[in-house]
């Protein structure tokens, strides 16, 4: 009998350890004056399903809200069509027609990636024979989670954060585990106290029988 122990990391969280910089819009939400944006609300939901292939959909419906969302606020006239539109052309919405509309340019890789995601996503919906890994709904998550982040930027609602821009990987290690890597900026963000770090590993036992002759 041959046993061992998979450690898979199933959630990654940074706190921000100093509230000052966003006390005053803590302080507009508990009077009243402002919501959180279901976008992040849906986002964040998201990070309790356990199903892995529910979990991508969630994620991708956050993306979908948020740019929704973006258009309705920007341009109420055009945001009374895209009200009855229940998965919006996201892609096409963050292209030209972003460009057009807003003077600024949507982050061409970041777009690119949206469309690969929308497609597994799709996949999902429409067929039974896809499952997504743990590390595609976190490749899945970081991306949006950066697509919101941009929008926020734009809309200056007080809900940019300038850490979401920084990179996160998961990189493989075997069949079931994970390495996490975070960027430099994050890192010395730790370091000074202005970030804290913490991780959910799942260990479960993986256990095997050797015959011998």
């Amino acid at each position: 009998m041959k046993t061992a122990i998979i450690s898979n990391i199933v959630n990654v969280n940074f706190s921000n350890i100093s509230i000052q910089s966003s006390a005053q819009n803590f302080i507009e939400m508990i009077l009243g004056y402002k919501k959180i944006p279901y976008p992040l609300i849906q986002l964040k939901n998201a990070k309790k399903i356990n199903n892995n292939n529910d979990k991508f959909v969630a994620i991708i419906t956050a993306c979908e809200l948020s740019v929704k969302e973006f258009y309705i606020n920007k341009l109420p006239d055009l945001g009374i069509l895209l009200e009855e539109v229940s998965s919006p052309p996201v892609v096409k919405l963050l292209g030209n027609m972003f460009l057009k509309y807003f003077s600024k340019e949507f982050p061409k890789e970041l777009r690119k990636k949206l469309d690969g995601l929308i497609r597994i996503r799709n996949k999902i919906v429409h067929t039974s024979d896809i499952s997504v890994s743990f590390e595609e709904n976190h490749e899945c998550y970081i991306r949006v989670l950066k697509i919101v982040n941009f929008l926020n930027k734009l809309e200056d609602n007080g809900y940019y954060n300038n850490w979401y821009d920084e990179e996160i990987s998961l990189i493989p290690q075997g069949i079931s585990t994970s390495q996490i890597e975070i960027s430099d900026k994050l890192k010395s963000d730790i370091s000074n106290s202005k970030l804290e770090f913490n991780m959910t590993i799942d260990n479960s036992i993986d256990s095997s029988i050797i015959y011998h002759d």
